[in-house]
C-alpha cells in the first residue's frame, strides 16, 4: 500500500484506509472554488451571496435586476463602477447592467445658449433662476420604464451621482410604446418622463 498520509509508521492499516478514504473525500479542486468567485460562470444560486460579499443591496439596484445576465453583469462591474463613482460613466454602466441599454446624460439643463442648438422639447430648462450647473437630465434610448422602475432608478442615482447635483428628469419619449398589450393604461407608464 502507497502511504499519501502524514501518519506515522507505527498506524494500522485501518488508519491507512481511513486516512486514504478521507483524503479521496476531501480533495478539493480548487478551480471550484475560484469559479464559485467569479460572477460570470459560478453557480446561479451563488449570485446571492456574491452580491451580499460585495455588499450590493437593493441601493445598488438588486433588486432591479431581473434576470441572471442583468445580476452578473451588475456583480461583474461593481468594483469598476466604485471606481469611477460620481461620474458620468458610473451611471451609463448602471444602466447597461440594468439592462436598460444607452442613456444620453445632459448636463447644466437650465443652461440655454440662443445659438440654434437646443430644441425646446423640455430637456433644458427656459428661464430657470439659480445655479443649475449641478442639474442633469438623463435620456432613455433603448427602452422605456415604469413608475415603479423610475422611482427605483431615482434612489440608486443619489447614491451614484455626486451629491451635488441634481436629476430633474429621466426622459424615454424617444422609446415609443408599442401598443400590444405590454403597456397597459393602468398608472404603470407615464407618457415618457419622470421628474427627479
Amino acid at each position: 500500500m502507497t502511504d499519501i498520509s502524514l501518519l506515522p509508521s507505527s498506524a494500522t492499516d485501518l488508519q491507512h484506509a481511513l486516512a486514504l478514504t478521507t483524503a479521496k473525500a476531501t480533495d478539493l479542486n480548487h478551480n471550484v472554488i475560484r469559479d464559485s468567485r467569479d460572477p460570470l460562470i459560478c453557480d446561479v444560486d451563488l449570485l446571492p451571496w456574491l452580491a451580499w460579499e460585495n455588499s450590493i443591496d437593493d441601493a445598488e439596484g438588486w433588486v432591479f435586476a431581473e434576470g441572471e445576465t442583468e445580476k452578473r453583469a451588475l456583480i461583474a462591474n461593481y468594483i469598476r463602477k466604485h471606481e469611477f463613482k460620481g461620474t458620468p460613466a458610473s451611471i451609463r454602466q448602471l444602466f447597461r447592467d440594468l439592462g436598460l441599454g444607452e442613456i444620453d446624460i445632459i448636463e447644466d439643463v437650465g443652461k440655454i445658449r440662443y445659438d440654434g442648438k437646443v430644441i425646446h422639447d423640455g430637456t433644458y430648462l427656459h428661464g430657470s433662476t439659480g445655479s443649475t450647473w449641478a442639474t442633469y437630465n438623463i435620456i432613455v434610448k433603448e427602452q422605456p420604464i415604469t413608475n415603479d422602475q423610475a422611482d427605483f432608478l431615482k434612489t440608486i442615482l443619489k447614491g451614484i451621482a455626486p451629491a451635488r447635483c441634481e436629476l430633474r428628469q429621466i426622459i424615454y419619449t424617444r422609446v415609443a410604446i408599442r401598443h400590444n398589450n405590454v403597456a397597459m393604461y393602468d398608472g404603470t407608464y407615464n407618457y415618457g418622463a419622470v421628474d427627479g
